[in-house]
C-alpha cells in the first residue's frame, strides 16, 4: 500500500516531466505533419533563350509543379544574372549555347 507522501511525490514527478515528454512526441508529429511534402509556390524563374525554349522549360516546370513556377523571359545572360543578384527571381536558366546551358541560382542566405 502507498503512503500519502509516495503518492504526493508521483504526482510531483509526473507534473514535472509531463511537458518534456510532450514535446518529445508531439514535435516530430507535427514537423512531420508540416514537412512531408514541401511544394514550390510561385517561385520566379528567368529563361534566356528562343521563345521555343522558353516555352519547353515553362512546360517542363509545369508538369513538375503546376503553379509552382512563374517563368518569364529575359533578354540576355547580364540581364539574368542581375535579375538573380537582385533577387527578383530566385533562378534563372540560360541556354544560349545548345552545348552548355548554365543555371544560376539565388543563395538563401
Amino acid at each position: 500500500m502507498r503512503t500519502r507522501a509516495a503518492l504526493a511525490n508521483s504526482h510531483r514527478i509526473a507534473s514535472v516531466f509531463w511537458f518534456p515528454v510532450l514535446f518529445a512526441i508531439a514535435l516530430p508529429v507535427i514537423f512531420e505533419l508540416a514537412f512531408h511534402a514541401p511544394q514550390p509556390h510561385a517561385v520566379p524563374i528567368a529563361v534566356v533563350g528562343a521563345q521555343s525554349e522558353v516555352q519547353q522549360v515553362r512546360q517542363d516546370l509545369l508538369a513538375l509543379s503546376s503553379g509552382g513556377f512563374q517563368v518569364r523571359t529575359v533578354s540576355s545572360r547580364a540581364a539574368a544574372l542581375v535579375a538573380v543578384r537582385e533577387r527578383q527571381v530566385d533562378a534563372a536558366y540560360v541556354d544560349l549555347a545548345p552545348s552548355r546551358p548554365t543555371l544560376y541560382v539565388a543563395p538563401a542566405a
